[in-house]
């Protein structure tokens, strides 16, 4: 749609536009062309008229250039990302609340990744806040899991698994398929016995049926694919 968008200068659709060709490269593990786009939606953002519009789009695409880093290990790299989103907006935490708790959280998790763990554990706190005072619930469950896997891993079992159920409560009212089977395998593995086997399965059920619905709707896709070149 770029050849359509360009000469009339629609400039909040070339931004989403390079916004998703950006994500797909991503997602596609082709980090150099994501790297690219970013930039240029970065660029083309430039001329965005409406300065919270801008400020907002500016804000994510320094997140995804962050979270891009991050997905693929290069932790240090992305620490840049995420601090210059923070500090982008004067008073970002009243301006744009829920942006600044994105940018706070994986700012956290990237630390923690790279050891330095001195503060992870009250950004995840204050991101918790914000998202609930804010009914960001979706996002919640992501929080909680976390600090449920930040309680774990220093051995806190107790603490790890109320964050874990907390994490599975949010999921399953959101319906956030990944965040509740990322739950009930953690809680499989806090807890013992019945109760562990009780998670597990249903993480294996849920997990399963997920699989079989991914299949039939690629078959189906296939199906249309095939019916239209007839």
């Amino acid at each position: 749609g770029l050849q359509y968008l360009e000469p009339i200068k629609a400039n909040s659709y070339i931004v989403s536009l390079y916004m998703n060709l950006a994500r797909i490269s991503d997602k596609l593990g082709r980090f150099d062309d994501a790297i690219k786009y970013y930039d240029i939606t970065s660029k083309k953002n430039r001329s965005n008229r409406l300065k919270s519009r801008k400020e907002r789009e500016e804000i994510n695409i320094l997140n995804n250039k962050g979270r891009l880093f991050q997905t693929n290990k290069k932790y240090k790299e992305a620490i840049p990302y995420f601090k210059k989103g923070l500090q982008l907006v004067d008073s970002i935490e009243i301006k744009y609340p829920l942006h600044y708790a994105l940018l706070l959280e994986n700012l956290a998790l990237n630390n923690y990744y790279l050891g330095n763990t001195e503060n992870v554990l009250n950004n995840y706190k204050k991101v918790l806040q914000i998202r609930k005072e804010k009914k960001e619930f979706s996002s919640v469950s992501t929080t909680n899991l976390f600090i449920a896997k930040y309680y774990k891993d220093y051995g806190q079992l107790k603490k790890a698994l109320l964050y874990a159920n907390e994490a599975l409560k949010y999921a399953k009212k959101t319906k956030y398929n990944k965040r509740t089977l990322e739950a009930l395998k953690l809680l499989s593995e806090l807890t013992k016995g019945k109760e562990s086997v009780t998670y597990l399965n249903k993480y294996i059920q849920l997990n399963d049926s997920l699989f079989e619905r991914e299949r039939a709707l690629k078959n189906q896709l296939v199906f249309i694919r095939n019916k239209t070149k007839t």
